[in-house]
């Protein structure tokens, strides 16, 4: 949640919170699948499409990480 948030705080995401790029998109629905799905798609596409678009996602650059987005220890 806290990389959701911090992309809307950088303007990089719609006001729901899902992020704009949907290579950015695919890591993150593809690691935390049981919480980010959109309500109008079937799941079975959006599954789909996240395991196509995922390792696109990784290979440019983009993840699950977001290390500005974390909480100082």
């Amino acid at each position: 949640m806290r990389v959701t948030y911090g992309l809307a705080r950088d303007g990089r995401s719609t006001p729901s919170g899902m992020p704009l790029n949907p290579l950015r998109l695919a890591p993150l629905v593809e690691r935390f699948d049981d919480m980010l799905y959109l309500a109008r798609l079937p799941v079975s596409i959006q599954k789909r499409a996240v395991s196509l678009l995922a390792p696109v996602g990784r290979a440019v650059g983009y993840g699950t990480d977001y290390p500005a987005y974390r909480t100082p220890d």
